[in-house]
Order: structure tokens, then C-alpha cells, then sequence
């Protein structure tokens, strides 16, 4: 009887949003198993109708390919290559330009994402294209064991709990979540969001990868045992393979990664074989290019630049995202047809400079820290080119690492003047929206 009420209640949820996503999800766990050749020739066909829309109706569009006369007919994927590349900046700059003139027939409502750079980023959402969004969310979820209604803790910021007031206590009700803000990760907090988890009959926490790990971290060191869930999905952040680790230890459960970028339309969710995470390509266009904008081959790393082939209110096509990943189109062995990122890197502002000037990602810090089993969290900041700071947070005082030894060997491999580390609990910064990231880059581009 619980889960009709709370299937009742999505229901409801959707008819207060005027969103459709009960029947998105329903409709996308059916087109999953479809073939990666059908799948292509839904985008093939989606990709057209949002052609011809923005021809008609979005003026940056209407402009461009009216200049070069570009043939609209059986517009294909492989065309996409002639169309510009956008991002946040040129969108920002050019809003009302990317903005369809009837968006609002299209229940269109402005979103935000969080902004890694700590400024929000604000775009025009339609109805369809946010019912599908939770629809391919909620696929994910499923993947992972969930059912339509069952209870979720989640635990996260603004980019997933936007507040707690008598409004959004009403949506988490329709939605059935147990809210944990990822803002508040003290030790009372933390022993109420574990209590929460062990008493509230809880299958399933969605939660920012480090926040996860963090109260996994806190469960363990302090000895606090019963929380057993189904899966705990961790999303908004690199999981790094210690958290999943930890994370599994402490709920007794697997871990299932997701991927989202909403403005850009693309939700990606890993299922049982744990071999990459699939794209819902249902609704998004995902290219991978070079720094010269050229496509590149199946596995190889490179920018990630998506189109979203739903939001007609305002379009976004070859939206540079900021990420770097890798992409297949093999076969799973679980049998859906969706392609898959092979991983995920993280954005292009998780690069530390060295003394010549050369980018070097953040990754170098995870690799050289897996076998660390003292170190419980670390943050490396920067703000002058060849000099960093590290900061890391120990299980134990008593068993300081060997930092002269890290420091050496990172100045050996790579070009830094100075690397120093600083023992700390409480100084990693998180981002506006709660997150937490391995490099903070104070460095002007």
C-alpha cells in the first residue's frame, strides 16, 4: 500500500510542476534495450525537428545559417561538425540571441547550475525537456535497484536541494526524500544524518561523491554500524576510487556513479557492470573533440561537448560543457544500447599550472595518494604558477605520511618550484553549492 501512496505522490508532484516525468521514466527503461543503431536513428530524427525550430525560431540560429546558406534537409549528426561551438561565456553574453521567440509556449521556467566557478549560471528550461530529465535520473536510480516512490536520502547542495522552506518541504514530500545538506558536515549533523539512514527505512542515499565518502569516513572511524542500504548513488563529482571504497564499507552496499549536466541535457548512469556510465542519448547528442574542436576516436580522452535535443525554449547545440572524458559505443554486457563515458575527468578548471605555464590535471594527486590509507581527504590550492599548497586531513595524527617524500618526487616528475602540505580539518573549500574539489585554481585564465 506504501508504494502506490508514494508512486501517488510523484504523481502529484508531476501535476504541481504541470512535468511529466512519471511517464518519461516509464518510456525511457523501455528504450534503453533498443539498439545503439536504433537509438541513432531516434537522435537522427530528434536532431531534424530541433533544426528546423531553431531555424525558425532562435535568432543566433536564424542568423548563422541563413550567412552560410547551410542546407537544413536530412540534417544529420555528422553535420553538427558545422555549427559552432558554444559555452557559458557566449551564452551569457548573448542570452536573448540563443533564447527561441516562443519559448513560452513551451512552459519554459529559468534554472541555475551551481557554477564550479561559484557564479550561478541561469538558462530557460521547457517542461518536456525537465520531465525527461528526471525520467532519465530516475533510470539511473533504477539501475541501481530503485523503484518508482521508494524512500531516498539525499544528501547534497543547491544544485539538488534548493532550500528548506515550507515550498520545498512540500516537493521533498511528493518526491520522498530524506533532505541532508552537504553544507553541514559536522559531527552533530553527520551522527543525525547516520540516524536518519539506520531508522527512517532507507534503501537508497543519492548524495555528492565526497559527501558520501566523507559520512561513510565519519561511520567508520567512529565505529557506528547498522546502516545498511541497497546502493548509495553518488553524483556532481569525480568519483574517486576510494570513496567507492569506503562508501561500500561503510553502507554494506554497491555505489552507482552518475553524470549530469542539465544545461547541456546529458544525464549518465553506471548499471551493474560497473564498466562505464551509460549516456541517455534518448535526449542528448554527446561529441568528444580535440583542442583543435576535431572529433576523436572510440576511448580516446578529450573535450566533452553536448546537444540537447529536448529544451526547444532555449537550444543549446555543441554546448561545451567544461568536462573531459572518454566515450565507447561497445556493446554492454548488460545489454543496453546506449553508449557509454568510459570516465570522466572532471572540469578544465581542475588543472594546476606549473612554473612554465603547462597544465597538469588534478588526477596526479588521486594517483599518488591510492595507496595512503592515512590520508582521508586532501584539497590542493594554487594561486601562483609553480607553487602549491596541500591540504590533507588524517584518520590518524599520530602517523603523518611522509610529505617530504611526496614533495620531492612532485617536484622531480613535474616542473613546481615549491610544494608544501598543511595538516588540517577544517580548511578545504567547497564550492557554492556544497561540493567539494580536489584543486582549487585561484590562477586568472
Amino acid at each position: 500500500m506504501s508504494g502506490n501512496l508514494n508512486y501517488l505522490k510523484l504523481k502529484l508532484g508531476d501535476f504541481l510542476r504541470k512535468t511529466d516525468a512519471v511517464s518519461e521514466y516509464n518510456e525511457l527503461t523501455k528504450s534503453q534495450w533498443r539498439t545503439n543503431a536504433q537509438l541513432e536513428e531516434m537522435q537522427r530524427e530528434k536532431l531534424q525537428l530541433l533544426i528546423n525550430h531553431v531555424v525558425e525560431n532562435v535568432p543566433f540560429y536564424q542568423e548563422y545559417f541563413n550567412e552560410r546558406q547551410i542546407d537544413i534537409e536530412e540534417f544529420s549528426v555528422l553535420d553538427l561538425k558545422e555549427l559552432p561551438l558554444i559555452n557559458k561565456e557566449i551564452l551569457n553574453s548573448k542570452k536573448d540571441d540563443f533564447t527561441a521567440k516562443n519559448h513560452e509556449s513551451y512552459g519554459s521556467s529559468w534554472k541555475s547550475t551551481g557554477g564550479s566557478s561559484g557564479k550561478p549560471f541561469r538558462f530557460l528550461l521547457s517542461k518536456n525537456a525537465h520531465s525527461i530529465m528526471w525520467g532519465n535520473i530516475w533510470r539511473g536510480w533504477n539501475a541501481a535497484g530503485y523503484k518508482l516512490g521508494d524512500k531516498v536520502a539525499v544528501l547534497a547542495g543547491d544544485s539538488l536541494l534548493g532550500g528548506f522552506d515550507f515550498k520545498r518541504y512540500v516537493y521533498y514530500q511528493t518526491m520522498n526524500w530524506i533532505p541532508m545538506s552537504s553544507f553541514k558536515m559536522d559531527e552533530t549533523s553527520m551522527k543525525k544524518y547516520l540516524l536518519q539512514l539506520k531508522d527512517g527505512n532507507v534503501q537508497f542515499m543519492y548524495a555528492y561523491a565526497s559527501a558520501a565518502y566523507e559520512l561513510a569516513s565519519y561511520a567508520l572511524k567512529h565505529d557506528i554500524d547498522g546502516v545498511k542500504l541497497q546502493s548509495v548513488i553518488t553524483t556532481s563529482e569525480v568519483l574517486l576510487p576510494r570513496y567507492r571504497t569506503t562508501i561500500e564499507k561503510a553502507f554494506s552496499c554497491k555505489v552507482y556513479d552518475q553524470y549530469g549536466a542539465n544545461d547541456g541535457g546529458v544525464t549518465c548512469f553506471e548499471c551493474n557492470q560497473h564498466e562505464g556510465l551509460h549516456i541517455g542519448s534518448e535526449r542528448c547528442i554527446v561529441e568528444i573533440i580535440d583542442d583543435q574542436g576535431n572529433p576523436v576516436s572510440d576511448g580516446e580522452e578529450g573535450r566533452i561537448v553536448l546537444t540537447d535535443l529536448d529544451n526547444y525554449a532555449m537550444p543549446f547545440i555543441r554546448y561545451e560543457v567544461g568536462d573531459i572524458g572518454a566515450i565507447t559505443h561497445d556493446e554492454c554486457k548488460c545489454g543496453r544500447g546506449l553508449p557509454r563515458l568510459l570516465y570522466i575527468k572532471g572540469r578544465e578548471r581542475d588543472f594546476i599550472i606549473d612554473k612554465e605555464g603547462s597544465k597538469i590535471h588534478g588526477a596526479i594527486f588521486t594517483q599518488l595518494f591510492k595507496n595512503e590509507e592515512n590520508i582521508e581527504q586532501f584539497q590542493v590550492k594554487q594561486s601562483v604558477k609553480g607553487k602549491i599548497d596541500i591540504y590533507v586531513r588524517l584518520f590518524m595524527q599520530e602517523n603523518t605520511p611522509d610529505f617530504a617524500h611526496y614533495s620531492k618526487k612532485l617536484k622531480e616528475q613535474y616542473n613546481f618550484e615549491s610544494v608544501d602540505f598543511i595538516i588540517s580539518e577544517n580548511d578545504f573549500v567547497k564550492t557554492s553549492g556544497g561540493k567539494h574539489k580536489i584543486v582549487i585554481n585561484e590562477i586568472e585564465s
